[in-house]
C-alpha cells in the first residue's frame, strides 16, 4: 500500500523523467541542426569557391590591363577595381565560413614547416600595399631571421585579418605600423593603427564568435565579427597568444606571440633588454 506522500514522490519523479528525456531530445535535435548547419556551409563554400575564383582572376587581370593600357576612362576603371575588391571581400567571407564550420567540428589543423616569419611578414605587407589608397602600412624589422615553426599559410591569414582590420577601423586613414620581432624564447608581430580605437568594456570580448566592439556602427563599418576569433583560434593552435591594447580616439595594438624554433646549430634565445612591441602613445 502506498500512501500519499508515495504517490507525490512517484508523480514528481515521473516529471523529472520526462522532463530529462525532453531535454535528452531536444539536445539531440539541436546537435542535429547544427551538424546539417555545418554540411550546408561546408558544401556551399566549396561550390561557391569555383566560380569566385574564376570571378576574381578575371577581375583582377581587367584591372591590371586598364591600369596598363590607360584606355578606359576613370569611371569605367573606378567600376572595374570596386568589382575586383567586392570579390575579393567575398572570397573572404566565404573562406571565413569555412572555417568556424571546421572549428566547431574540430576540423580545423595547421600544417607545420619551418620558416622565416621576417621573411612572411615583409611579403604580406608587399602584397598589401599596392591596394590601399587612403593608408600606408610602415613595416619595423631587423634583418636578422626569426625561425619559427607553424602553418605559413594560416599564420599570412592571421596577419591579413590584423592588417585588413587595423585599415578598417581606421575611417580616416594613415599609417597602419607592423612590427616583427623576439622576445624571450618567444618570436611576435604586432599590428598597430591610429584610428577610433575599442571601448575598455569591450576589450575582453574581442575574440568571441560574432562579437563586434560598441562603437561600431552597420552603417559605417561591415563585417561579421568572425576575424579575430578565427585568428586566436589560428594562433592557439601554433601554441601561441594574441594580446590587444587600444584607447579610444588613439587607435589599437594586436600583438601575437609565437613560440621560437629552438636548433642546435642556431642560438634562439635571447636574454634581457629584448624589443617589445611598439604601443599607442
Amino acid at each position: 500500500q502506498y500512501t500519499a506522500e508515495d504517490v507525490t514522490l512517484a508523480e514528481e519523479v515521473a516529471q523529472r523523467a520526462a522532463l530529462a528525456l525532453d531535454n535528452a531530445r531536444l539536445y539531440q535535435e539541436a546537435r542535429d541542426a547544427i551538424a546539417l548547419r555545418d554540411q550546408f556551409l561546408s558544401i556551399a563554400a566549396h561550390e561557391l569557391k569555383t566560380p569566385l575564383t574564376v570571378l576574381l582572376g578575371n577581375a583582377q587581370a581587367m584591372e591590371r590591363r586598364a591600369r596598363r593600357d590607360e584606355q578606359l576612362p576613370e569611371r569605367e576603371l573606378r567600376a572595374v577595381h570596386l568589382i575586383h575588391e567586392q570579390a575579393r571581400r567575398l572570397s573572404r567571407m566565404i573562406a571565413a565560413l569555412l572555417d568556424i564550420s571546421r572549428l566547431e567540428q574540430g576540423k580545423l589543423s595547421i600544417e607545420r614547416g619551418r620558416f622565416d616569419l621576417q621573411a612572411l611578414v615583409r611579403r604580406v605587407v608587399d602584397e598589401v600595399q599596392p591596394g590601399l589608397t587612403a593608408h600606408t602600412v610602415e613595416y619595423l624589422a631587423s634583418d636578422e631571421p626569426i625561425i619559427v615553426e607553424g602553418d605559413e599559410l594560416r599564420l599570412e591569414q592571421v596577419l591579413q585579418n590584423l592588417i585588413g582590420n587595423a585599415v578598417k577601423y581606421s575611417v580616416q586613414g594613415g599609417v597602419v605600423q607592423v612590427q616583427v620581432a623576439r622576445q624571450a624564447d618567444r618570436a611576435y608581430m604586432s599590428v598597430t593603427d591610429h584610428g577610433m580605437g575599442i571601448p575598455a568594456e569591450d576589450i575582453p570580448h574581442l575574440f568571441e564568435r560574432y562579437y563586434r566592439a560598441s562603437n561600431i556602427h552597420g552603417d559605417q563599418i561591415t563585417g561579421m565579427g568572425i576575424g579575430l576569433y578565427i585568428v586566436k583560434e589560428i594562433v592557439t593552435l601554433h601554441g601561441g597568444s594574441v594580446d590587444v591594447a587600444s584607447e579610444l580616439g588613439t587607435g589599437s595594438t594586436f600583438t601575437v606571440y609565437l613560440p621560437l624554433r629552438h636548433n642546435t646549430d642556431e642560438t634562439m634565445q635571447q636574454g634581457g633588454g629584448v624589443d617589445t612591441p611598439s604601443s599607442n602613445p
